[in-house]
């Protein structure tokens, strides 16, 4: 393991590691105008020079932590696109269900206000709608951002704005008809 040697104020100070010479820098209890010294160097250097020397060697360099940030980063934008395209993709489906039984409920003697059927694909409609401006939103957010899979951000934008349009158009018309 490599160790770090610190002169500060007349004292010699360590072995330290380069990551707690590292850190005691960011704390300022040494500064880099202090002399440093690790084995195989000829003589005592400011520590900033010796620590600049360890960072060019990448066997001492410490982990860059900006690949974990822009990790971390890419899988919440990557799983936002992910599930506004998979409300759109899985509201496909659900949205012809609802529709049909909704005609199935008004077929068997429509106009009846306690229906089940009227009563659970009105109640569905209610969940519905909202899951899908969820989606859009998602979808929306993303397809401004730079992600790997914008595509999916986009399709599922797409797909929720058109179930949300056609929700409403269906019961505009059945609205106008009921009337």
């Amino acid at each position: 393991m490599l160790s770090i040697y610190v002169a500060r104020d007349g004292k010699q100070l360590g072995p330290f590691t380069p990551a707690e010479v590292r850190s005691q820098l960011a704390q300022g209890s040494i500064a880099s105008g202090d002399l440093g010294w690790r084995e195989g160097m000829p003589d005592w250097r400011p520590l900033a020079e010796v620590m600049g020397a360890l960072e060019q060697d990448s066997r001492w360099a410490p982990p860059k932590t900006s690949s974990f940030t822009d990790d971390a980063q890419a899988a919440a934008s990557s799983s936002a696109a992910w599930t506004s395209f998979l409300i759109g993709i899985l509201g496909i489906p659900a949205w012809i269900a609802v529709l049909a039984v909704a005609a199935i409920g008004a077929n068997r003697g429509a106009g009846a206000n306690n229906d089940p059927l009227l009563i659970i694909s009105g109640l569905c409609i209610f969940a519905g709608v909202p899951l899908n401006l969820l989606g859009a939103i998602l979808g929306g957010v993303k397809v401004a951002s730079t992600i790997s899979n914008k595509w999916m951000a986009i399709v599922g934008m797409i797909l929720n704005l058109a179930e949300i349009a056609a929700i409403l158009g269906l019961t505009i018309v059945g609205m106008t008809i009921a009337k």
